[in-house]
This record gives C-alpha cells, structure tokens and sequence, in this order.
C-alpha cells in the first residue's frame, strides 16, 4: 500500500475518526512521519502555541573599517602651486600628519613658469556643467554625494562610495572634464585640472555633518 494511502484519515465502524489504520485517536500525530513536535502540539492543544524564541540574539554584521564618507577637495589647473602663500604638498608631504610645504616665493615662481598654459578660473556657466556632471558620475556609480560645492578655482565634495578616493576624484575630474568640452565650455586642449587632490576620510556622522557645513556654508 501506498505511503499517501496508509495515512489517510478513514472512519472505523466504532466511529473513530480521523483515526488512522491501526492508531488510536490519541496517537495518530505521532504516527504521521511528516508531523513536527510543535505541528503535534499545537493540534493536541486548545491554546495558542508561541513560537520558540532564541536564547540570544542574532549577531549584527560584521564591522568594517569602511569610512561613511569622504571629503574631496581639488584645484582647477595652475590655481594652486607649491610654495603658495596658503602652503602646499606634494608626493614627499601627502600622508596625515605630514608638514606642508611652507610659503617659498623662489619655488612659486619656478611653478608659475613651468605653467603650460594660463590657470583656469571657472565662470557660472563651467561651474554648473561641472556639478551637474559630477551628480550624473555619482548616480551611475551608487556614491551618495553629502554636499558639492564648484568654486571658482576648486572643487570640494562629500560623498560616498566603497572604493578608493582616488577613484572617485579621477572619475569626478574625467567625466566634468568631458561634459565641459562636449557644451564648447573649453577648449579640446584645454588642461582643466590640477593633479591629484586632498582625499580626507571621514569615519562618522559627525564628520559628514562637520564636512558638509564647511562645504556649503564656509567658503
């Protein structure tokens, strides 16, 4: 005899029923193979049968050393040099808690010279375009932007992304780069950007808060 067959509920001629061939009615969901020990007790009970809950709670993911944000500050070409009265760095004075290049009259204007073309001071219309293909780069990338701001001779930008900064400044600086020549904004030859760029990392709300505000409302 089939399995489906053996456990089908049937009536005995005593008037058991749903008993089931050669069970009892008292054991016949503890016959049944496919039957769990909350199933069987919550049909053997009048009573509403609560669901077992975990002696302790479920681990939370994983921490990692991922910072929430970063805030990214550039110069368009020839706007800020070494040996600048506001200070400076370079490859030799980059990592945190390095000195800056002090203010160096001799060295700013050995850059100046060396300068290919003329620094680029954004008008309205640059610094527009350049915002709004910074939000596109952004959108297509999944990296929350906190706060942009285009100035005139630099760019500052809190934003989001699980990559390097370094990626998310050179995308920034391309794709502006682009859109920038493709309205006749600049020239096709035109050196837009100074090289590289401050890549601070920002570790908590705080932070983006305190970055963001200096970025919109202190320049």
């Amino acid at each position: 005899m089939a399995l489906a067959e053996r456990c089908l509920p049937w009536r005995s001629p005593r008037g058991d029923a749903g008993a089931h061939r050669g069970c009892s009615t008292t054991d016949r969901h503890a016959a049944h193979p496919f039957t769990s020990p909350l199933l069987r007790a919550h049909r053997s009970s009048p009573y509403p049968v609560e669901m077992p809950v975990p002696s302790e709670p479920s681990p939370s993911p994983p921490r990692t050393n991922w910072p929430l944000a970063f805030f990214l500050t550039f110069h368009t070409y020839g706007t800020w040099l070494h040996g600048d009265d506001r200070g400076s760095v370079d490859a030799r004075h980059s990592e945190l808690g390095d000195p800056i290049i002090e203010p160096n009259s001799a060295l700013y204007k050995r850059r100046n010279d060396a300068l290919r073309q003329e620094p680029l001071i954004f008008i309205r219309e640059q610094r527009h375009c350049v915002e709004c293909a910074m939000r596109a780069t952004c959108t297509l990338r999944a990296w929350p932007i906190h706060a942009p701001n285009i100035r005139t001779t630099h760019v500052h930008i809190v934003v989001t992304g699980c990559v390097k900064p370094e990626r998310i400044l050179g995308d920034l600086k391309r794709w502006a780069t682009r859109r920038l020549r493709e309205q006749g904004l600049v020239a096709a030859d035109r050196l837009v950007w100074s090289e590289h760029g401050s890549t601070r990392w920002v570790w908590d709300k705080a932070g983006i808060t305190e970055t963001s505000d200096y970025t919109m409302n202190r320049q």
